[in-house]
């Protein structure tokens, strides 16, 4: 009887090659989507950070409207590297290809009776995507 009561125990004491083989593949496919969320975070979280220089930019340029009035508007613009949104369409994408800056900001003022509307519209992320923002001047 004890060999027999060994033998059993000796089956009952460990995992078998399979069962071995199928704990490593889940937990293999447990890991890798755990790893792809936070490869999706990062690159989110680069983008956001990118999204909130371009958004400093516009904000910046608006400020600067503020303090030194339209009438140096075109001053403001040069600092700014600012093209006029009219010129927006006869962009191409080899303007974000070339050797320009990666942040290409446009700025429209629309003046109608006593306020005028400052637009500023900054792209980045190679012109695919773009922060617009728009204030009323006094």
């Amino acid at each position: 009887m004890n060999i027999q009561s060994s033998k059993s125990l000796k089956r009952k004491s460990g995992f078998t090659l399979v069962e071995l083989i199928l704990s490593i593949a889940i937990i293999s496919i447990v890991l890798v989507s755990i790893l792809a969320i936070f490869t999706g975070g990062i690159s989110n979280i680069f983008m956001m950070g990118r999204k909130t220089e371009a958004t400093n930019i516009a904000q910046g340029f608006i400020e600067a409207v503020y303090s030194q009035g339209t009438a140096n508007l075109a001053t403001i613009a040069t600092q700014y590297g600012s093209t006029s949104v009219a010129l927006y369409a006869d962009m191409t994408a080899s303007l974000f290809n070339s050797a320009n800056p990666s942040k290409i900001v446009f700025h429209n003022l629309d003046i109608t009776g006593a306020n005028a509307k400052l637009t500023v519209i900054v792209f980045y992320e190679n012109g695919s995507q773009f922060v617009k923002l728009s204030t009323l001047l006094p």
